[in-house]
This record gives C-alpha cells, sequence and structure tokens, in this order.
C-alpha cells in the first residue's frame, strides 16, 4: 500500500509539472454498476464466505484531473467511491484515454482505467484488489471550457466483471 501511495504521489507530481506546458482537464462521473458474472468458480473451503459482489448492482462516483497531450491522448489519475447494495469500497486508478475526433464538438473517446479497489465486505478488513475499466466514452463540448460525457465499458474488480454506465462532465 505504501508503494501504491508513492507512486500515486509521484504522477501526481510528474502531472504537475506536465500541467505547465499542457492543457488540464477535471472531470466527474456518476454511474450505475451492472453486475454481470464472477471471474472465478471456488471450491468452497471452511472460511468461504462467498463471492465479494455476486448479484449486487451498485453505482459510483468518480473524480479525474489530469493533461491532455497532442488535443488528443489524456493522461490522468482519478479516485472512486463504490457502493453496492450496502458494501462501500474506493478506488484509485490512471486515466488513460484517445480522443478519436479531437476538433469536434462531439466525440468518442476510448479510455482505459487501470488501478486498484477495495471494498469493505464480509471479510475483516476487507479486500483490496486490481482494478481494470476498458470502455467508450463519447463527449459533446458545450464550449471549449466545458463538456458533457456519457460512458459505457467493461470493469473487472473483485473476482467479478461489471458493466458500468456513466454519465459527468468536464472542465478543460
Amino acid at each position: 500500500m505504501n508503494r501504491f501511495l508513492f507512486l500515486l504521489l509521484f504522477l501526481s507530481i510528474s502531472l504537475s509539472s506536465l500541467a505547465q506546458k499542457a492543457p488540464l482537464y477535471f472531470s466527474t462521473a456518476l454511474g450505475f454498476m451492472s453486475y454481470q458474472h464472477n471471474t472465478i468458480d471456488v471450491d468452497p473451503g471452511p472460511n468461504w464466505k462467498g463471492h465479494y459482489l455476486s448479484d449486487r448492482d451498485g453505482f459510483d462516483f468518480s473524480a479525474n484531473v489530469g493533461v491532455i497531450l497532442k488535443e488528443r491522448f489524456n493522461v490522468g489519475v482519478g479516485m472512486s467511491y463504490f457502493n453496492f447494495e450496502g458494501i462501500h469500497g474506493m478506488g484509485s486508478f490512471s486515466d488513460l484515454g484517445i480522443n478519436i475526433l479531437p476538433k469536434s464538438k462531439f466525440s468518442p473517446i476510448v479510455y482505459w482505467h487501470a488501478g486498484y479497489s477495495h471494498l469493505w465486505n464480509q471479510y475483516a478488513g476487507g479486500t483490496g484488489t486490481f482494478l481494470s475499466d476498458l470502455g467508450l466514452r463519447v463527449q459533446y463540448k458545450f464550449s471549449p471550457k466545458v463538456g458533457i460525457q456519457a460512458s459505457a465499458g467493461l470493469l473487472s474488480s473483485q473476482q467479478s466483471f461489471i458493466r458500468p454506465y456513466r454519465i459527468g462532465v468536464i472542465f478543460y
């Protein structure tokens, strides 16, 4: 965990030095998380308490900050809050994106969030795992400084596949 915090601090300092030369963005989103299925089958042992998110839908709130490189690529970091029918959690991730039509008001963006998630579930202290969210975001710019985004993808975390559907706002 200390290595992860050090890496997050290093990335934020690196991004702040890049921010002096490249445009920044800040985005927030609210999403519905639709549970799909578990990624592994488990042979239950005596301490088995069940899958973490089995048949639980939820929602998330996320915030990202980063830089835009060459009008097409965005690189940043983000944090999110999860709630799966009463199971709370947090996630931190890198935000990588490729804008397909960077000069257009309406543009699709392929994104990938890779990071770490921690849920306070039925196990003592909760569980933490790798988080990966790959998907397509559609963006409409109201002005050069403000836009709205909608996205859908496939999130893998906590031994489950989840479909996130999000809507949010982005500031440049």
